[in-house]
């Protein structure tokens, strides 16, 4: 008998530190990934394809033929933006990000945003979404961007991931040249 209650106290307990270890600080999280994507574009802009690397989740950059393959994309992708004159304005965060619980300890979170670009073209915003994944023990959370994501293709990629949870917009816009009387935009045409 007593061998039984000590057995039901260790499986509370275990359940219960179980249930503890799938809590999430999602204020904390919120800073978090959100920076996280902050210095993603940053060294998409900056031509840092090793920090991207560093950002993004294991099977996108193998899918990209590795490492090495993936950062002299993004290496690439920034020498052309410079060569047109492309420069970021901002990253925003349009709403917060969603949080969801996967199985087994994994942590999804879709953080939407908002980047502003300019060049001799005009300006632009592309509004997106980045996908991250967080391991079961993991503290670092590995990202997919979300024009790198096929609906149909997620499965087999996050077999965890809810087949039918709706994945934010990806869209693009076109937007007015900055007016240099705004103390806005004449504030950052000044750096």
């Amino acid at each position: 008998m007593r061998t039984s209650i000590v057995t039901a106290v260790l499986v509370a307990l275990s359940s219960t530190s179980t249930l503890a270890a799938q809590k999430l600080d999602v204020k904390g999280q919120t800073a978090t990934v959100e920076r996280d994507v902050r210095a993603m574009s940053a060294a998409l802009f900056k031509g840092d394809g090793d920090k991207l690397v560093g950002y993004t989740f294991p099977g996108t950059v193998q899918a990209w033929g590795g490492p090495a393959a993936f950062a002299k994309v993004y290496t690439d992708v920034a020498a052309t933006q410079t060569r047109l004159g492309i420069t970021r304005e901002s990253i925003t965060f349009p709403t917060p990000p969603e949080f969801i619980e996967g199985k087994s300890g994994r942590w999804f979170v879709l953080v939407p945003s908002r980047t502003v670009v300019s060049g001799r073209g005009g300006r632009g915003a592309v509004n997106g979404f980045y996908l991250g994944v967080r391991e079961p023990g993991a503290t670092a959370w590995k990202y997919i961007p979300g024009q790198f994501i096929k609906p149909e293709g997620l499965p087999s990629l996050l077999p965890d991931f809810p087949a039918q949870h709706p994945l934010p917009p990806l869209t693009h816009e076109k937007l007015p040249p900055r007016d240099p009387s705004s103390k806005h935009d004449a504030a950052r045409s000044s750096r």
